[in-house]
This record gives C-alpha cells, structure tokens and sequence, in this order.
C-alpha cells in the first residue's frame, strides 16, 4: 500500500512541476520575437526615476528594474503596450550596463 500512496504522490509532484513549467514557459509566448530571446523579459518589479528634473530642463530618467537587472528607459524610448496591464521589460547586459531591449507599460486610462 505504501508503494503504491508514494507512487501517487511522485505522480502528483511530476504533475506540478510539468504545470509550474508550461505557465512559466508560456508567459513568453506574446512577447514580439524582436524583444525577447526567450529568457530576457520580465514583470518590472521596481521603476523609479535616475534623476531629478535640472535647471536645463532635462526630464528625469526612468530606470526599471527586472529579475534580470535595471536598465535606464531614455526619452525618446518607444513603449508597446502591454496585453495584461502589467509592466514589463527585455533587456541584455550591454558594455557596463544592461540595455533595454522593449519596454511594455499598461494602456492609458
């Protein structure tokens, strides 16, 4: 009887594990291809800004930041939106830095 209850419960462990691996696998499956290798996007956990506004005029800097790093957003960056309202970014380690690849933000209210 134990064998069996062990074997059910190592089934039910597989089952899991193979359901925790699709639903991880498959929160890449809408990023476009030219934003993500598979492995370079995620939720972004924290975004602040670099740098205050300066008597130039200069607008603050977003900087976001992912499991994968943080990553400064420059201005003139172009946002897509994102489909669940959540924000999100890709970005690669760069020379010193990691650069930013695509930037998903929610849709304007």
């Amino acid at each position: 009887m134990r064998v069996g209850g062990t074997h059910i419960a190592a089934t039910g462990c597989v089952i899991a594990v193979v359901g925790l691996a699709t639903s991880l696998g498959s929160a890449h499956e809408w990023y476009p291809v030219e934003c993500c290798g598979g492995h370079d996007c995620a939720e972004v956990e924290q975004a602040t800004y670099d740098r205050a506004p300066d008597a130039d005029g200069q607008l603050p800097i977003l900087a976001v930041t992912t499991v994968h790093g943080t990553a400064l957003v420059p201005q003139n960056f172009s946002r897509r939106e994102s489909p669940d309202g959540k924000m999100y970014a890709c970005m690669i380690p760069g020379i010193g830095e990691m650069r930013l690849v695509c930037l998903f933000v929610p849709p304007p209210s």
